[in-house]
């Protein structure tokens, strides 16, 4: 049943966010269209929210005790695969879809409606090939739009279901790691806000992991730029895995 609530969360909250501000907005594009359900407050909390949606099985598993009983270090690294597989895909599918919801919304059925709220002339835009070259220069990963829109919407939800479900695998981690189980849960979370605002404060929002899953609102950087603080996580919740499918007996939540 989380995992169903999250994803109706996933998508409901961007559709009535977007609903709701779009009417405030003249755009110069169905992109616009598309950043401006992306940038709900829905960013805010998806570390937590994959949390739940791939871990709400483990989290009550650990509380049974259910993996104490678990008698060779075989089935134990045979559950610990399978959690862990299912923390990292839940996320992925229910946030990467989301995004293709969103993505339906802004270059499918915007025009359907005859794009209302769009008007290039806001930008300057006097051609076709305006609104192109200010669409490619938006903001991080809308270089993809050269190539046009469904590869930039693919990638988006790929990248966007990736982040998730590396958050869903943190958490995971966490849970076999910790005795506290909430505290497991909320740790994700934790890091991606106090990250963010330290990346912030020393580097640049760049460095930050809420802006390296979701950069709208800033000036276009290369995709790697953008990409590198959420491949880093994903190498070191990586690096904690290996650890942990190497040492199942040391770990204090499992006995």
């Amino acid at each position: 049943m989380i995992p169903i609530a999250v994803a109706v969360i996933a998508v409901g909250a961007p559709v009535v966010w977007g609903t709701v501000q779009v009417q405030q907005f003249a755009m110069s594009s169905q992109l616009n269209v598309f950043i401006l359900y992306m940038g709900s407050p829905l960013v805010l909390v998806i570390p937590f929210l994959a949390a739940w949606a791939g871990n709400a099985r483990l989290h009550a598993e650990l509380g049974h005790r259910h993996v104490a009983n678990l008698r060779s270090r075989l089935s134990v690294v045979a559950f610990l695969r399978a959690r862990l597989v299912s923390s990292f895909l839940l996320p992925c599918v229910i946030f990467g879809a989301s995004v293709l919801v969103i993505y339906a919304i802004a270059f499918l059925i915007w025009p359907l409606l005859g794009d209302p709220f769009i008007d290039p002339s806001i930008n300057l835009l006097s051609s076709g090939q305006d609104v192109a070259d200010y669409e490619q220069s938006l903001t991080a990963f809308t270089q993809l739009m050269a190539f046009g829109s469904p590869v930039f919407g693919a990638v988006s939800a790929l990248w966007f279901g990736f982040a998730a479900g590396i958050y869903g695998a943190f958490a995971a981690a966490a849970l076999v790691l910790l005795q506290n189980r909430m505290l497991a849960m909320l740790l994700p979370l934790g890091m991606y806000m106090i990250q963010t605002i330290a990346a912030a404060i020393l580097v640049g929002p760049y460095a930050g992991l809420l802006y390296s899953l979701a950069p709208f609102g800033l000036q276009q950087a290369p995709i790697p730029t953008t990409a590198a603080p959420t491949v880093l996580l994903a190498l070191g919740v990586a690096a904690v895995w290996v650890w942990i499918f190497r040492h199942p007996r040391d770990l204090l939540s499992l006995r």
